[in-house]
């Protein structure tokens, strides 16, 4: 008994100085990366306050993965002693997101005392967690119900192989979908925001009447403050087809309506309506399912042709985890390239469509950036740089041939 108190103690320091190893080099490179800032400031006169805190979440993800991995590399220790290996890890977790935060107030953008932010995080984290509950919730209860259902039908054992991935995939696929859905009971959580109309009556009276004139519900308007380093932004989530708990919201920032004139408002109001018109959620959840869908085939297949080459192997296990990481940020990479090509689409919608000024939308962008102090020829994971979107914008925009296109269509509107 005495040695097993023993051996727990020392693999619990073991996993705890495991874990405590990439903190340690965060709060290092932290260290370093204040020094560089100040150099920074002190040799240019404006830097890409974006980029820079790009660079402090990559080296903040980089170490919650190492976390993740540890998490599930010890898979047996934690059905031994979960409050122990959990309570690292989540402790772990906490102090990261502490120093990241430190970290990013390095630069100097618009935050809330370093209490709140700390209580927003953790409170952020807690829904986090409670969505990722809900949706390994789904995906166990359809798996469960499709593995019942093939051993009431009585069928084979690679019949009910099949079952079972079925039932995972729809699981992962209505799990995102009931996600998607609640995208906007998610943000309002994360993001602290009032009603528009209590503090801009008349914008929010602008938006409905813009809303209502291309035959589109009106969202839930909501203000929002700065909470991290775009403070001057606006987007919309949602399906287009939301409603009651459902109902997209339309997230403003404050620093937008106070820093933009009415004009630049409003092409950014066109430019988030573009997307609600082309279906953009719908369709990027159409993609992001296909792609949860065919990964899941494509790695239990692989999975299975491991297990024939190497039975009863560790290789398998390794192999398993290898190709989810790679199907997860695979996966994100093309739900980021989907999401570049979207803002292009809805650039130019509001354009050609909502009537939106292409020298006041272009001002707009630049204006955007300048505020947020972002480079315009830096491409961002989701965004294109506000140059590229111009060029294309004034290129497209400027071929005879695609502007004689648009003129037959508007004709064929009128006609009809």
């Amino acid at each position: 008994m005495e040695a097993d108190a023993q051996k727990f103690t020392i693999t619990i320091q073991g996993l705890a100085v495991l874990s405590a190893i990439p903190l340690v080099g965060f709060a290092l490179w932290s260290d370093y990366y204040g020094r560089r800032l100040e150099k920074l400031k002190t040799e240019k006169e404006g830097f890409d306050k974006e980029l820079e805190s790009a660079r402090i979440r990559l080296a903040s993800v980089s170490v919650i993965i190492f976390q993740l991995i540890l998490l599930f590399g010890s898979v047996e220790l934690r059905r031994s002693h979960a409050l122990a290996v959990n309570g690292i890890l989540v402790s772990a977790v906490l102090i990261q997101g502490w120093m990241q935060a430190l970290a990013e107030r390095k630069l100097g953008l618009p935050q809330a005392n370093l209490k709140e932010q700390f209580k927003r995080n953790l409170l952020g984290l807690l829904w986090i967690s409670t969505s990722v509950l809900g949706y390994i919730t789904v995906v166990l209860a359809c798996t469960a119900l499709f593995g019942w259902f093939g051993q009431v039908l009585g069928v084979s054992k690679a019949a009910g192989f099949i079952f079972t991935s079925v039932g995972a995939i729809s699981g992962l696929i209505g799990g995102m979908a009931l996600n998607f859905a609640l995208a906007p009971i998610h943000l309002r959580k994360l993001i602290p925001s009032t009603p528009l109309e209590a503090e801009y009556p008349i914008l929010a009276e602008h938006c409905r009447q813009a809303f209502r004139s291309c035959g589109l519900a009106t969202p839930a308007l909501l203000l929002m403050a700065a909470t991290n380093s775009r403070g001057t932004t606006a987007f919309i989530s949602g399906f287009r087809w939301g409603r009651g708990p459902f109902r997209p919201a339309l997230f403003i920032s404050r620093e937008l309506i106070e820093k933009l004139t009415p004009a630049e408002v409003q092409a950014v109001i066109f430019h988030e309506m573009a997307h609600v018109l082309l279906n953009h959620m719908a369709k990027r959840f159409l993609f992001s399912s296909s792609l949860v869908a065919g990964l899941t085939i494509a790695g239990v297949a692989l999975t299975l042709l491991a297990n024939r080459i190497f039975p009863a192997d560790a290789t398998t296990q390794q192999l398993t985890s290898i190709l989810a990481l790679i199907s997860f940020f695979g996966a994100f990479r093309w739900i980021g390239h989907q999401s570049q090509k979207q803002e292009v689409e809805a650039d130019y919608f509001a354009v050609t469509r909502l009537t939106v000024d292409l020298k006041v939308f272009a001002a707009t962008l630049r204006k955007l950036d300048n505020l947020n102090g972002v480079n315009p020829d830096h491409s961002g994971r989701m965004h294109p740089s506000t140059e590229l979107r111009i060029a294309v914008l004034e290129h497209v925009l400027g071929s005879p041939k695609l502007n004689k296109i648009k003129s037959d269509q508007d004709s064929d509107q009128r006609a009809a």
